[in-house]
């Protein structure tokens, strides 16, 4: 990861507000919650900038053991999206899925959502044959939920609306299952924020104690 990794790269770690029962000790000295972390420092300080700290940051992490034999349970979700003054555009990649903490043998699911931009000419990542560095790496635990949500349904599930792209579907499909809205509430959510999913689950944990009841699942 570390070829494969931009110089100016950021990483962040969270969890949602509601976790009881589950011991993050270890990861709440790093968490980006903002709707926790209220100090403009923290939050900054939080936000971890650069290969070398990204790298130092993660190495830091508890050990873990992912069940990778099992592949039913991870769900992989990638879209591309347009970059601000720039002619290129990125890939998001979601992943989902559980692991394993070493020693404490916590199991906890996590989501992992990545930023990938073409590999510059030259760098490490095109050295290797990389054609992709990661640019933005966010990681949210919490309980473990199981993996059933993404398993294939019996029925086809009904099409939420007609006049969505297959991208915008899909985009609202990882946004519901990130942010437990139901359907209506998840599409007002995008459709706040223009479609811009990046934008719309960055700033979801600052509005998310002024919605009713009704908005969840």
């Amino acid at each position: 990861m570390v070829d494969t990794t931009h110089p100016t790269s950021e990483f962040a770690r969270t969890n949602p507000d509601s976790q009881k029962r589950v011991d993050l000790t270890t990861y709440i000295r790093i968490s980006r919650n903002l709707t926790r972390v209220k100090s403009q420092a923290r939050r900054i300080q939080a936000l971890v900038v650069g290969k070398a700290a990204v790298m130092q940051t993660i190495a830091q992490l508890p050990t873990t053991q992912h069940p990778v034999q099992d592949d039913k349970r991870f769900s992989f979700d990638a879209w591309r999206v347009d970059v601000a003054d720039s002619a290129q555009q990125a890939v998001v990649l979601a992943v989902h899925g559980e692991f394993t903490e070493q020693p404490s043998q916590n199991v906890l699911s996590f989501d992992r959502t990545f930023v990938l931009v073409p590999a510059p000419p030259g760098s490490p990542a095109a050295a290797i044959g990389s054609p992709c560095v990661v640019t933005n790496d966010q990681l949210t635990l919490r309980r473990y939920n199981g993996f059933h949500s993404w398993l294939p349904q019996t029925e086809p599930a009904p099409a939420h609306n007609l006049n969505l792209s297959p991208e915008q579907q899909e985009m609202a499909r990882v946004l519901q299952e990130q942010t437990g809205l139901n359907v209506e509430w998840t599409l007002k959510c995008l459709e706040n924020y223009g479609w811009n999913y990046q934008q719309a689950m960055a700033e979801f944990p600052q509005f998310r104690g002024t919605l009713p009841a009704e908005a969840f699942q």
